[in-house]
């Protein structure tokens, strides 16, 4: 079980405890006719309802893909009783506003990502070539650095497609507990950082080509030939920050309950 999963069993047991508590010492409001009783869910506390209200309350946050502030409902029948699923003759909670966008548009939506990124990449992998076969081009600096660019764009969209397809795209069609996050923990993970590190070499490449362009600016007739600096920069800094957020996400993580 992934520590997402743990931290909302854990966030959903206090709240099932602190509703618990707050019901206990809650006293039968003074009412003359038919009244639903207060109630645990299983996701949300529920007080005392008249007859044919149809009451309101925050979504809880250990509710998979619940909005920020989203609301959910449910209602008191006009006998006192809450309102049951004809096919299942058991109590429901009205929770589709806390997830109110429609899951098919979001898998269209990775869908059509992954499928950009496919076409970005398979772009970038023949100028990769191109640039490397032909012998006038790869000894220019510029050419070089445009060679890295792509490279690092390249490991950004491959990683960013694996992600999408092994990872959002398998946990919106799987139940948590059949989806890659709880099968391969360990995998995810290692996905999550190296996709972390192709966007950042991504950037930091875009910021070595400025700078080169800079420096031919300012000295328009200075040949530069010497590569190091900027591999050194344009690859070392990536891993040096990547590897700084795993041993902080390592170390610092909080994997206690939400508060």
């Amino acid at each position: 079980m992934t520590q997402v999963d743990c931290r909302r069993w854990i966030d959903c047991c206090y709240a099932a405890t602190e509703c618990c508590d707050k019901q206990r010492i809650t006293p039968v409001p003074p009412t003359s006719g038919p009244m639903c009783e207060q109630t645990w869910d299983g996701w949300s506390c529920w007080a005392y309802t008249q007859a044919g209200q149809n009451v309101s309350g925050i979504c809880p946050t250990f509710i998979p893909y619940s909005q920020p502030e989203a609301h959910s409902w449910k209602f008191c029948t006009k006998n006192g009783t809450w309102w049951r699923d004809p096919k299942t003759d058991q109590e429901w909670t009205d929770y589709r506003g806390c997830v109110p966008y429609d899951l098919e548009v979001e898998r269209k939506s990775i869908i059509a990502g992954v499928v950009l990124n496919i076409i970005g990449v398979s772009m970038l992998i023949p100028s990769v070539v191109i640039y490397i076969y032909f012998r006038s081009l790869r000894r220019q600096l510029r050419i070089r650095l445009h060679i890295n660019l792509f490279a690092s764009l390249v490991v950004s969209g491959l990683t960013f497609i694996l992600w999408d397809i092994m990872v959002h795209y398998n946990r919106l069609v799987h139940s948590s507990d059949k989806s890659l996050m709880y099968s391969d923990p360990i995998g995810c993970k290692v996905l999550n950082t190296l996709s972390r590190f192709g966007r950042t070499a991504a950037s930091f490449w875009m910021l070595c080509e400025g700078f080169h362009l800079h420096r031919l600016m300012a000295n328009a007739f200075l040949y530069q030939t010497n590569i190091k600096g900027y591999l050194l920069f344009g690859w070392g800094g990536p891993t040096l920050t990547t590897a700084l957020y795993v041993v902080l996400r390592k170390t610092l993580a909080d994997v206690g309950p939400a508060k």
